[in-house]
C-alpha cells in the first residue's frame, strides 16, 4: 500500500505473496505509480518506508529515477570494518598488518543483491604472525562488502539527520492513521499486511 502524506490517500495498493520478503516488491509499487503520477503531472521525489524495504537494489533504483529514498538502513549494516580501511580509487581494504585485500568479484544472494568479494594473498597470510586470530580457518583473509555501499552511506547519512527523523515520523503519522481509519471506520475487519510505503506529495 503506497499513501500520499499530505493527506492520507491511499495512490496505490497491491497483494503479494508472503513467501517474499518487502524489499524485494518495492521496485514493482514504486515502478507503476511514479508513471501513474507522472502522467498526472505530479512526479514523484521522496519516498519514505520502514527498514523491511532496507535494500542496496532499492535505494540505487530509486536514486537513478530521481526519487529520494527515506528507507531506515537494515541493522547488519556496518559503513565501516574493524581494523580494515579502505581505499575507494584502488577499491581494496588494508588489513591492520598493512597487507592489501584486492577486490576478486561478485556473488549474489537469492534477493538479487550484489556482494563484492575481497581477499588477500595467501602468502602474505601465512606468514602473518596474526592469522591465528585474523583467519584460523583459511589459508587467507577474506571481506564481503555489498556492492551498493556508496548508496547505504548515503541513506545512513540521510538517516541520521534531522530530515531523516522528520521523515521518520511523517512516515509513521502517514501510514498507520490510514490503517485505523481502514479498521474504524470503512468495516475493514482483517489486514493481511506488514509494512506500507509512503511517497511524500509534499515535493511533487
Amino acid at each position: 500500500m503506497a499513501v500520499d502524506e499530505a493527506h492520507g490517500v491511499i495512490s496505490h495498493v497491491q497483494a503479494d505473496f508472503a513467501d517474499q520478503r518487502d524489499c524485494t516488491l518495492l521496485p514493482s509499487i514504486v515502478t507503476p505509480l511514479h508513471q501513474r503520477l507522472t502522467t498526472q503531472g505530479l512526479p514523484l521525489r521522496e519516498v519514505a518506508a520502514d527498514t523491511n524495504y532496507s535494500n542496496g537494489v532499492n535505494y540505487a533504483l530509486l536514486e537513478a529515477q530521481g526519487i529520494t529514498p527515506w528507507i531506515p538502513v537494515f541493522g547488519k549494516y556496518k559503513p565501516q570494518i574493524e581494523g580494515f580501511s579502505y581505499d575507494q580509487e584502488a577499491d581494496c581494504f588494508t588489513c591492520p598488518a598493512g597487507k592489501q585485500l584486492l577486490f576478486k568479484g561478485f556473488d549474489s544472494d537469492p534477493d538479487g543483491r550484489l556482494s563484492k568479494r575481497y581477499s588477500a594473498s595467501s602468502r602474505d597470510c601465512r606468514l602473518c604472525p596474526r592469522k591465528p586470530t585474523c583467519a584460523p580457518k583459511s589459508t587467507k583473509r577474506k571481506l564481503t562488502r555489498t556492492a551498493y555501499d556508496a548508496q547505504y552511506r548515503r541513506a545512513l547519512a540521510r538517516q541520521q539527520s534531522r530530515p531523516g527523523r522528520r521523515m521518520r515520523r511523517l512516515r509513521q503519522r502517514t501510514v498507520e492513521p490510514v490503517f485505523g481509519s481502514l479498521l474504524q471506520h470503512y468495516g475493514l475487519r482483517r489486514v493481511n499486511t506488514r509494512a506500507a510505503v509512503a511517497p511524500t506529495k509534499r515535493c511533487f
